[in-house]
């Protein structure tokens, strides 16, 4: 259980980091700006990204929060 925790986290900041690069861009769309969560707390949007890493690695994926960016 703690192992999965700790690869879920690992993920979820990985998907939070690729957001958080394109945040401010302009010229790219982000998943972030997508839902809406540029002007969200830090915590409120690390949550998302915990949330897309357990539905992606633990099921197939819902599809509502998807990469929209180059990265």
């Amino acid at each position: 259980l703690f192992f999965s925790f700790y690869i879920l986290n690992i993920f979820a900041s990985f998907w939070y980091y690729i957001g958080f690069i394109y945040e401010n861009n302009q010229d790219n769309n982000t998943w972030m700006k997508d839902n809406n969560l540029v002007n969200e707390t830090l915590l409120n949007k690390y949550l998302y990204s915990f949330y897309w890493s357990t539905v992606t690695i633990m099921t197939v994926g819902y599809g509502d929060i998807s990469a929209t960016n180059i990265a």
